[in-house]
């Protein structure tokens, strides 16, 4: 019979009994809590003329059956777990929730702001006294390294194959859009909703100018925490004016068509 499941009340093994744990680590059967809770509560009332105690005595509230019964009947945790008041819920997920908690460990919203917090696994850097060095190819430092290498190679490609450098110079604009669409998504995302909607004012004629500006030069900047897929869009925008540029360069009778 394993120890560490004992009621610390009654003695036996309350692994196979609905039962308390309280933050030592201790369990009691849920029984004996309620049972020792409402002989209390009796003796109280049998006894009017007793004056209630300033505070628990010294030496039962250093057992663990005081300590127990005194975090079931004082403790949100305990409350909950006696059913006296009602577990709350994540507004947004329906996550159970402490009484005092405000962020949602499921979905991470938080209930003061009204916004989801997003958390990131950070690797522990490595110690460069152990040797290996080397720059770390993870995360962020992927997307920057990978979007460079294609835009230099969008760019070089559109420089040197004359006429044909127009293909290279739409797949860039196909990737300068797409990582548009991509920075809308990632404001609607993150709770920054006016910003979403002033990117997709950005198709409606007059308007579109002003609000596509503002989108660009600050939530693409400074206003989205997503480093990584701002770096994505400012590279594309890079290859897509660095292979417009080569092919008008190369091309200049280009100037007059549409493009």
């Amino acid at each position: 019979m394993a120890d560490g499941k004992r009621c610390i009340i009654c003695g036996e093994d309350c692994t196979d009994r609905p039962r308390i744990k309280d933050g030592k680590g201790q369990y009691a059967c849920r029984a004996c809590v309620e049972k020792k809770q409402a002989g209390k509560k009796s003796a109280t009332r049998d006894r009017p003329d007793a004056a209630p105690k300033a505070a628990p005595d010294a030496a039962r509230a250093a057992t663990g059956a005081g300590m127990m019964e005194h975090w079931a009947s004082r403790s949100a945790e305990g409350q909950i777990a006696l059913g006296e008041i009602e577990q709350p819920k994540c507004p947004k997920c329906e996550h159970p929730m402490m009484p005092d908690a405000v962020v949602c460990m499921g979905c991470g919203f938080n209930t003061q702001s009204g916004k989801r917090v997003f958390t990131r696994v950070q690797k522990a850097e490595k110690d460069k006294s152990s040797g290996g060095g080397g720059i770390s190819l993870g995360g962020e430092n992927t997307v920057v390294i990978v979007g460079l290498l294609g835009a230099i190679g969008l760019i070089a490609a559109s420089a040197l194959l004359g006429e044909m450098g127009i293909i290279f110079a739409g797949v860039a604009a196909l990737w300068t859009l797409a990582a548009w669409i991509m920075m809308i998504v990632a404001a609607f995302q993150d709770g920054d909703s006016k910003w979403g909607i002033m990117g997709l004012c950005s198709i409606i004629p007059c308007l579109g100018l002003p609000t596509a500006l503002a989108f660009t030069f600050y939530y693409c900047i400074v206003g989205s925490t997503r480093t990584s897929w701002k770096a994505n869009y400012w590279l594309s925008v890079l290859a897509y004016i660095g292979c417009y540029a080569a092919v008008m360069i190369n091309n200049p009778e280009m100037l007059s068509s549409d493009f």
